[in-house]
Order: structure tokens, then C-alpha cells, then sequence
């Protein structure tokens, strides 16, 4: 069977229209699957850490750190509360 057989305007029998629907589905599927994360559970793992889609599996400590003494989160926090730059400014963001 020739790829593509949609595109050249013929007449398909029920097993190329079935060919064609599936191509399509499985394309929709890759396209959801790439932006979703995958969050696999691991028997006997208690939970799971997610920072930015990323699976946190090492140095856990240094990766939250990061995370949360971001200039991200500072602007979030900031944002949230409506503080202006100079009481920004006056907040030990290292403490």
C-alpha cells in the first residue's frame, strides 16, 4: 500500500480510511503527549517532586533552593502582594 494515499484524491477502501483515521489519532496523541508531563509512579516510591516538568531525582536540596530563591518567585511574590520595588527591596530574600 502506498503512504499518503489521502492526499492524492482517490477513492479509498475501508481499510485505507481506517489507515488514514488512525494516523490522525496517533498524531493528535503525539501532539498531547509532548506538552503533558509524564508522571510515572514507581512501586514503593511515596511520593513525587516536580520542579518546571522536571522530575527531581538528585540533589533535591540544591534544586528547591533554586527554585524557590528564583527572581521567578521573588517577581510572583511580589506580584501577589502589590509591593512596590523599594519594599521589594528591603525583603532578605536570602533568609
Amino acid at each position: 500500500m502506498k503512504g499518503h494515499q489521502d492526499e492524492k484524491g482517490i477513492d479509498l477502501d475501508l481499510w485505507a480510511q481506517r489507515n488514514v483515521q488512525m494516523d490522525m489519532r496517533a498524531k493528535e496523541h503525539l501532539l498531547v503527549a509532548k506538552r503533558t508531563p509524564r508522571h510515572f509512579n514507581i512501586p514503593g516510591e511515596p511520593w513525587q517532586l516536580w520542579v518546571k516538568d522536571t522530575k527531581v531525582t538528585k540533589n533535591i536540596f540544591t534544586v528547591l533552593y533554586d527554585a524557590v530563591h528564583s527572581t521567578t518567585s521573588e517577581d510572583y511574590w511580589c506580584s501577589k502582594f502589590s509591593w512596590r520595588q523599594e519594599e521589594s527591596q528591603s525583603i532578605d530574600w536570602k533568609l
